[in-house]
């Protein structure tokens, strides 16, 4: 590289007066403020260039063409930031976005709000019409505003997503996508029984199943009100995905995660379950981790340091953590480490579910309260042995269970409990130390 040697030297034999113009010119065109090389075909009293920067003001009424404009104007120009002012925005249809590579911001979760309109979306079951902002690929970062959801959807509605990202759903074979969602309140407060997600990560509509999204996800620091799934996860090829240190509450399943071959990581979050009464799936839960004929070999997830509390209202068994496999055994790893799970009574509740589902650990959480088991693990939808699973270094001294602190199911073989001062209820051909 010979730019110093050879630059430098020969800049200097320019005069000084064309130098000095050409410093000026170049700190203009780059100057804050100015817009000189983007133009922009959106609606000009509301949308603007500012700086490197589209910023979008709310007109007052429905905000949707704006701020459709907006990103893909930013999409279209590389533009990596497009900017709400605080107030109020209504959206009554979906945004859709194909390669968005930047930030779409707020100013604060409490002073920038987008609204969704009640009854205005198709939400259909090859989900159509369901989501508010449907990101396709790129890199889009949702930050610092806040999302107000009742029931958006039409009669006859099937599902129905906030932030929804997905591969392309005019080329399946392109997947990759680097999104997150950094700040951000979801909240609904609705009564329409339909699949809702505040956020959904999954294959575009019509795509199949072997082309799951490829990339990585992190939710980082929002809070979670009101859905079926607050997270909804599903990609592929070993993907990073953080859910790191936000607030669920009100929620069927706080996080959703299903034929998954992601690495995921679950960590400090605070998750209030078994609020719903009358759950839309017939169960309740914090994280889970579900498959079924369409699961994929390899997934990892890890459970760490986060609070669960059991809230005590669903008529329903409940779980704090459910790791599942529905028709078609898969090889995946699962570990729950470190967490505190407040257990408040239920007679069918556990802090811990795990049903054909091999080879995982749980180790070092700390359970409180009553339930009927702190920990159970064994098969449930098929016949098969359950083995391969490390429990140890758990504390329940102040957890009281109506049937065991960890019960194995029959079925249950190769397993290993660790001395705990547990009450263990366990079948023949698993490894029990003295407690």
């Amino acid at each position: 590289m010979k730019i110093s040697h050879h630059v430098v030297p020969e800049l200097s034999r320019v005069p000084l007066g064309i130098t000095t113009l050409m410093f000026a010119i170049a700190f203009i065109s780059l100057a804050p403020g100015k817009s000189m090389a983007l133009e922009i075909d959106c609606d000009s009293d509301f949308v603007s260039v500012v700086g490197a920067e589209i910023r979008v003001a709310q007109n007052g009424d429905d905000d949707t063409e704006n701020l459709s404009c907006a990103l893909n104007e930013a999409t279209r120009l590389g533009v990596q930031k497009v900017k709400l002012e605080r107030g109020e925005y209504l959206v009554s249809s979906t945004v859709e976005v194909g390669g968005f590579r930047g930030q779409f911001e707020g100013v604060t979760r409490d002073s920038t709000t987008i609204v969704v309109a009640d009854q205005a979306f198709e939400c259909a079951a090859d989900g159509s019409g369901g989501a508010a902002f449907a990101f396709a690929l790129g890199a889009p970062s949702v930050k610092f505003m806040r999302f107000e959801v009742a029931d958006p959807c039409l009669p006859s509605a099937f599902a129905f997503a906030v932030l929804a990202f997905t591969s392309d759903p005019a080329d399946c074979s392109r997947r990759i996508l680097f999104g997150s969602v950094d700040r951000v309140d979801i909240i609904r407060d609705g009564n329409g029984r339909y699949l809702t997600s505040a956020v959904y990560i999954e294959r575009a509509p019509g795509c199949p199943a072997d082309l799951p999204p490829l990339g990585t996800f992190t939710l980082n620091r929002s809070d979670i009100q009101g859905f079926l799934w607050g997270l909804y996860t599903s990609m592929g090829g070993g993907a990073p995905v953080d859910v790191n240190f936000n607030s669920f509450t009100r929620n069927e399943h706080a996080a959703f995660i299903t034929n998954a071959k992601q690495n995921t990581t679950v960590t400090g979050n605070d998750i209030t379950y078994g609020e719903v009464v009358d759950p839309l799936w017939g169960f309740n839960s914090g994280i889970a981790v579900a498959s079924n004929e369409g699961g994929r070999d390899g997934n990892r997830a890890v459970v760490h340091d986060n609070r669960f509390f059991d809230a005590g209202l669903s008529s329903v068994e409940t779980e704090g953590v459910l790791v599942f496999a529905l028709t078609r055994r898969i090889k995946q790893s699962v570990y729950v480490t470190s967490n505190r799970f407040e257990m408040n009574g239920g007679s069918a509740n556990k802090g811990v579910g795990v049903y054909d589902v091999d080879a995982g650990a749980i180790q070092n959480n700390q359970f409180v309260g009553a339930s009927e088991d702190a920990i159970a693990i064994g098969p449930f939808f098929s016949p098969a042995n359950v083995e391969g699973w490390a429990i140890s270094g758990n504390t329940f001294s102040a957890y009281e269970g109506t049937m065991s602190d960890i019960r194995l199911l029959e079925g249950t073989i190769d397993s290993y409990v660790g001395p705990q001062d547990a009450i263990v209820v366990a079948p023949e051909g698993n490894f029990i130390a003295e407690q």
